[in-house]
């Protein structure tokens, strides 16, 4: 008995250690601009627009804290 229990608490410590590491994304569509956003649980953003120029999909990736850390270092890029 007492090893089920011990058992079954490594069991839930696990899928809450797996569901804490978990990315979560939402995608939607912004009609005003004509794109395509994707939102992620870790700050990542993902912009989708069709180039009518080359009639080709482009996707901009931000990396998490890139945006930000361009606002505080204007000069440095």
């Amino acid at each position: 008995m007492r090893r089920t229990i011990i058992l079954t608490a490594l069991g839930f410590s696990l899928v809450l250690a797996n569901h804490a590491g978990a990315v979560t994304c939402h995608t939607y569509q912004d009609v005003a601009w004509q794109r395509w956003v994707t939102e992620c649980s870790d700050g990542s953003r993902a912009v989708t627009r069709y180039d009518e120029q080359v009639k080709r999909w482009r996707t901009e990736v931000t990396k998490p804290g890139v945006a930000s850390q361009a606002a505080e270092e204007p000069g440095k890029r």
